[in-house]
């Protein structure tokens, strides 16, 4: 990918590769692992973060969900809170993701 400042090839044992970019902006980090690869993947990042980071989420390439990526998080409660963007009104109080 031409502008990411960082990749990482994972092969974990038993599992299909995947990549890691971390994009030059430092605004997104892009994931092509399976879903449960990147909600794992997201909630190992957030514990690198401090407790006090300013909100992050996580999203499908789609933008089709979403999941607060919380201090604590894991991929198994990321997975369980994640947003359906086809419920009706799921963003309505949520100006940051209007």
């Amino acid at each position: 990918m031409t502008n990411s400042a960082l990749t990482l090839d994972v092969t974990p044992p038993g599992e299909p590769e995947f990549t890691i970019d971390v994009m030059a902006d430092l605004e997104s980090v892009n994931m092509d692992g399976t879903p449960e690869q990147n909600y794992d993947t997201a909630a190992w990042l957030r514990s690198l973060m401090p407790q006090d980071t300013p909100r992050v989420i996580v999203y499908d390439g789609a933008w089709t969900t979403h999941s607060e990526l919380t201090h604590g998080a894991t991929g198994d409660s990321l997975r369980h809170a994640a947003i359906k963007h086809d419920t009706p009104g799921w963003n309505a109080n949520d100006p940051d993701l209007q």
